[in-house]
């Protein structure tokens, strides 16, 4: 872990916090709720906040958790994760070719593989990932908070 990923948070003054299943967050900006992730714990002491992270498999996970706490300290904002599922791009094929090398199959069969538990049996189009990401950033979808939006033509992930 990085030293800036250890580092404790600074609460200024007039900041009140709520540690639960959810990380609530009170100023004089607004008020906000975001729940705490599977493998990210949160903890106040002496004025600061800690994000720790249970292992390596949650790096991201928690610079994302920290920055967003940190964030979320000073402003009212919208927090919200899209989540993709398989997606047609350079990644995908990358993982399709590994799968043909490493097992056999053909780029049919890995394909099928990969689009097995998508109902609509697809890759998801990178446009319409774009699109999902475009609406959570309208001024109409500002009481869409905390969320995530799954992309994955209904898959269940």
């Amino acid at each position: 872990m990085s030293r800036v990923g250890k580092k404790p948070i600074p609460l200024p003054k007039g900041v009140k916090l709520q540690i639960g299943e959810q990380l609530q967050v009170e100023g004089p900006k607004g008020k906000l709720s975001v729940p705490i992730p599977k493998g990210i714990s949160v903890r106040q002491a002496d004025g600061r906040l800690e994000i720790l992270r249970d292992g390596d498999q949650y790096a991201a996970l928690h610079g994302l958790t920290r920055a967003l706490a940190r964030e979320l300290a000073q402003t009212n904002v919208t927090v919200n994760a899209v989540c993709p599922g398989y997606t047609d791009t350079e990644i995908v094929s990358e993982a399709i070719g590994n799968i043909v090398a490493k097992t056999g199959r053909t780029q049919e069969e890995a394909l099928r593989e990969l689009t097995a538990h998508n109902p609509q049996g697809r890759l998801i189009r990178p446009d319409e990932v774009a699109e999902a990401v475009g609406w959570l950033c309208l001024p109409s979808s500002g009481s869409i908070n905390g969320q995530s939006v799954v992309v994955a033509g209904g898959e269940l992930m």
